[in-house]
C-alpha cells in the first residue's frame, strides 16, 4: 500500500475565478473557491503519506464546454472575457508539467491569471522545499548544528523539487517567546 502512495498525485481543477469572482459568476465562483480550501485541506491532511496534491487553475480553453458556455453567456460576462483562448493541448501541457515538478499551485499559459493565482494564494500548506528546510533545522545531520545566520546549503530538497545547483539558505535567528 505505500508503495501505492508513494506514486499517487491529486490534481484537482479550478478556476481563475477561485483568486477573483466577477460579475455573472456568483454560482461558479464559490465552486471554484471550495475546490481550492479543500486541496488546501487534503494537502495538509496527506502531509507524510507520499501522496501528492495539486491544484489547476485553467484559462478560458479552447473546448466544446467553452465553446457551449459562450451561447448562453450574459453580455457583461462577454465583455468582462478576455480575447485570449487557449488550446486544450497547451493548457494540459503545462499541468501536466508542473505536477510532474511537484508544484502545488499548478501554472497556465494565461501569464496574468498566473500572476493573480499567486498574489491570492494566501496561506496555504508549506512546500516541499520549506517542510525540507524545518526537517534540516529540527535535526541536523552529522553533528552540525546551524545557528542563526549561518547559511545552509541543500543540494536536493525532495522527491518531487528538483534543484539544479546547490541553493542556499539564510537561517534566521529563532523568534522570542
Amino acid at each position: 500500500m505505500r508503495a501505492l502512495c508513494d506514486r499517487s498525485h491529486i490534481i484537482a481543477i479550478s478556476s481563475g475565478a477561485a483568486a477573483a469572482a466577477f460579475l455573472g459568476y456568483s454560482s461558479y465562483a464559490p465552486t471554484k473557491f471550495a475546490v481550492r480550501g479543500f486541496c488546501d485541506a487534503i494537502r495538509n491532511e496527506l502531509l507524510g503519506t507520499g501522496v501528492r496534491v495539486s491544484i489547476a487553475y485553467p484559462p478560458d480553453t479552447d473546448t466544446p464546454g467553452f465553446e457551449q458556455e459562450n451561447k448562453t453567456k450574459p453580455l457583461e460576462c462577454q465583455k468582462i472575457s478576455p480575447p485570449e483562448v487557449y488550446s486544450a493541448v497547451s493548457v494540459a501541457r503545462l499541468i501536466l508539467q508542473g505536477a510532474s515538478n511537484g508544484v502545488y499551485h499548478l501554472p497556465s499559459p494565461d501569464i496574468v491569471q498566473n500572476l493573480l493565482i499567486n498574489a491570492t494564494a494566501g496561506v496555504y500548506p508549506p512546500s516541499s522545499a520549506q517542510l525540507s528546510l524545518h526537517k534540516v533545522w529540527k535535526r541536523p545531520t552529522a553533528g552540525i548544528t546551524p545557528t542563526p545566520g549561518s547559511t545552509v546549503v541543500l543540494a536536493c530538497l525532495s522527491p518531487v523539487l528538483t534543484v539544479r545547483q546547490p541553493l542556499p539558505l539564510r537561517l534566521l535567528p529563532p523568534s522570542p517567546k
